[in-house]
């Protein structure tokens, strides 16, 4: 396993970690949530990778979403042209869109 396998796995599994706390922590918010994270096709891994296929950079946040009945992976990726938003397909693994971060390219904007 090189370098950067190393980098990805590690990243990886601190994801899946924070999500599946995440996934706890909301579970009492909504019941069906829970159930979303079950029915996923597509793991928390396997969506970062998509993404960073998508986008060089770092992923420094990604959650499971539901938009319009349609489970997707939210991936935040930090570049060297700015923030971006990979949403993945939760069921396919497709990605669905690539945008830059509009939130915090107005943080950027306002701190200069």
């Amino acid at each position: 396993m090189n370098k950067r396998q190393k980098q990805l796995s590690i990243i990886a599994i601190t994801m899946s970690v924070v999500s599946l706390v995440s996934a706890a922590s909301f579970s009492n918010e909504n019941k069906n949530d829970a159930r979303d994270v079950e029915a996923v096709k597509v793991s928390l891994i396997q969506a970062v990778q998509k993404a960073q296929s998508r986008v060089s950079g770092k992923t420094v946040r990604a959650s499971l979403e539901k938009q319009r009945a349609r489970l997707q992976w939210e991936v935040e990726i930090v570049s060297n042209h700015g923030v971006y938003d990979v949403l993945v397909d939760a069921n396919s693994g497709s990605v669905l869109s690539t945008q830059v971060d509009k939130q915090d390219r107005e943080k950027e904007d306002s701190e200069d």
